[in-house]
């Protein structure tokens, strides 16, 4: 079944409910239903079946998932803590039952927990997702608050395979970054969407885009300083539009498919195959 993401199951499975109280600058937070017929998780830690509170949490925004070991079904609540604390923002999930929320993660933090080859796993991303040690994301989907942004650090890659990168708000995200030649991005049959920026490569920065779909993104692929056609190739992807984008740019179609500024070399399609070109629709 569709996973809830508000306090009350729209299924009718069951309802999950919460309370607030302060504790000496922290909150503890009471929840329902407990009990042997579910399974909770409180920002990724699995909490025992009966349990009915957590305690002494830090201002912030914290995930509680509440499973129903009977039908499968699961509620998922986005609960804001701390007075000055801006309200979280609830995204829509397709799959709560590996849903991880994530603050300023970093991939050597994410291989320590999941592996080098992390597969079938959603996370809501706050911050950016420092790319520290290389590794590859298989069947993965990240909700991206809004501003949150990918960066890669030198001497890396980033894999990714059939995931989904999007906006998790009303809100865009802000993108994927690479600065220099020492980075590279390997990305295939995914979608990426609602990004401010989309992937930025700078100064001979390595990239592989093959087969995906970037959709009601502002910008798509910006290229700035690349001077090894070895470096890039962007084949046989759809750069398109809705119709519909997020704030602050909720009126209009993004501005360009590929952006390449400075540079005297870069492979997109392919002079000897015509079946590695790329598509461009409703997006001017």
């Amino acid at each position: 079944c569709t996973p809830t993401y508000t306090h009350i199951s729209t299924n009718g499975a069951f309802s999950i409910m919460y309370n607030l109280t302060s504790n000496g600058g922290n909150t503890d937070i009471s929840f329902t239903p407990n009990g042997n017929n579910f399974t909770i998780s409180f920002d990724g830690v699995q909490l025992a079946p009966n349990a009915s509170s957590v305690t002494g949490i830090a201002n912030g925004c914290h995930l509680l998932i509440v499973t129903n070991t009977t039908s499968g079904c699961s509620a998922v609540a986005f609960i804001t803590t701390g007075a000055n604390t801006a309200p979280c923002c609830e995204p829509t999930i397709t799959d709560a039952a590996n849903l991880v929320q994530l603050t300023n993660p970093t991939t050597s933090g994410m291989i320590a927990q999941w592996g080098a080859l992390i597969t079938g796993k959603s996370f809501v991303i706050d911050g950016n997702m420092i790319v520290d040690q290389s590794v590859t994301f298989a069947d993965c989907t990240f909700y991206m608050r809004v501003g949150s942004a990918i960066v890669l650090y030198n001497g890396v890659v980033l894999t990714l395979t059939s995931c989904t990168l999007k906006g998790a708000c009303d809100a865009m995200w802000d993108g994927i970054y690479l600065l220099d030649p020492s980075m590279q991005l390997i990305m295939n049959t995914s979608t990426m969407q609602d990004a401010e920026n989309g992937i930025l490569l700078y100064e001979s920065a390595k990239c592989s885009l093959t087969n995906n779909t970037f959709i009601n993104n502002h910008e798509n692929v910006q290229i700035f300083g690349n001077t090894n056609v070895n470096n890039i190739a962007i084949t046989q992807n759809l750069f398109t539009s809705s119709g519909t984008m997020l704030n602050p740019y909720a009126s209009e179609k993004p501005l360009h498919g590929i952006f390449i500024d400075n540079s005297s070399e870069v492979n997109i399609g392919g002079l000897n195959n015509a079946n590695n070109g790329n598509r461009f629709v409703n997006i001017w």
